[in-house]
């Protein structure tokens, strides 16, 4: 029971905390392609964001791009619960999974979603690190998507 009141609560909260943050930010994007021009003809697209840097993503994907789908690979443990709330709360799906644990289900997930048009979003380097160094898993999905 108490985990659910705090996953509910804490999804809540961190919508509400992300939401207000972003309000105060000052934020500019350099699009030299004009991606954002053009976001209904864009194809599928993977989001790779460090894993110290996540916390502003729903943010910024719910603001630059909106009406589109996406969903993001989440780790099935509590914290990865909460993440998932708080994705949620903006309009985000979960692919429940990481390296460690059911990560094979999510990425056939996330390349699933590429099928369908939806973007999908990862931490390249993943909870574990090491930081700032990418894994296999998001060069494998941008080959998925050539051929969705």
């Amino acid at each position: 029971m108490f985990k659910k009141l705090r996953n509910f609560l804490v999804g809540w909260l961190g919508a509400l905390v992300i939401g207000v943050i972003g309000l105060t930010l000052r934020m500019r994007v350099r699009d030299d392609s004009e991606t954002l021009a053009h976001l209904e003809s864009l194809p599928p697209v993977i989001f790779a964001f460090w894993h110290n840097r996540m916390v502003m993503m729903p943010y910024f994907y719910r603001r630059y791009f909106t009406g589109r789908k996406v969903v993001c690979m989440v780790s099935t443990s509590q914290d990865g619960e909460m993440i998932a709330r708080v994705l949620a709360h903006f309009g985000m799906e979960s692919a429940r999974g990481s390296s460690s644990r059911r990560g094979r289900e999510a990425y056939r997930a996330l390349v699933e979603n590429l099928k369908r048009g939806w973007d999908v979003a990862i931490t390249p380097d993943g909870p574990r690190g090491p930081r700032y160094k990418a894994h296999p898993g998001v060069a494998g999905l941008a080959s998925f998507s050539e051929s969705a």
